[in-house]
């Protein structure tokens, strides 16, 4: 039985990149949430006007 203590390939302070899918399901959703915000601001000025 060797103890040999060998570095992990992937450690956990060093999570892996985002596959290209990943990060355009995660654009996709800031993008909605950010209309969202939007659409609502505005549907709030609309209707209470400055």
């Amino acid at each position: 039985m060797n103890s040999q203590q060998s570095e992990p390939n992937n450690p956990p302070s060093a999570p892996p990149p985002l596959p290209p899918r990943g990060k355009w399901i995660l654009g996709g959703f800031l993008f909605l949430l950010a209309l969202t915000v939007y659409v609502s601001l505005y549907w709030k000025v609309s209707h209470y006007g400055p």
